[in-house]
């Protein structure tokens, strides 16, 4: 019978979401839509300054949420903002 005193104390063992993948990989607009959102901007404003609609940054954040195992733009933020990544990129 396996002992469950330490149940709900330790946390798998499988990397996290920032440590699966470095934020170096995700593509450019993946990348844009990260920084933008780590800096609190809401989605309309994201949308604005990349000439996105909301509907296709709410399709980024839902990638992002699961390249980084996270529920929500807050986790993420706080997940990846400590990475001092640039801002959104240049090129298209």
């Amino acid at each position: 019978m396996p002992d469950n005193t330490a149940f709900g104390q330790v946390r798998a063992t499988r990397p996290s979401g920032a440590q699966a993948i470095g934020v170096d990989r995700l593509n450019h607009r993946q990348r844009d839509v990260l920084c933008l959102v780590c800096k609190g901007l809401r989605n309309v404003e994201v949308g604005q300054q990349l000439g996105l609609s909301e509907r296709t940054v709410k399709g980024y954040l839902s990638q992002l949420f699961l390249i980084f195992d996270v529920t929500n733009r807050t986790e993420l933020a706080g997940l990846v903002g400590d990475r001092g990544f640039g801002g959104p990129t240049s090129s298209d």
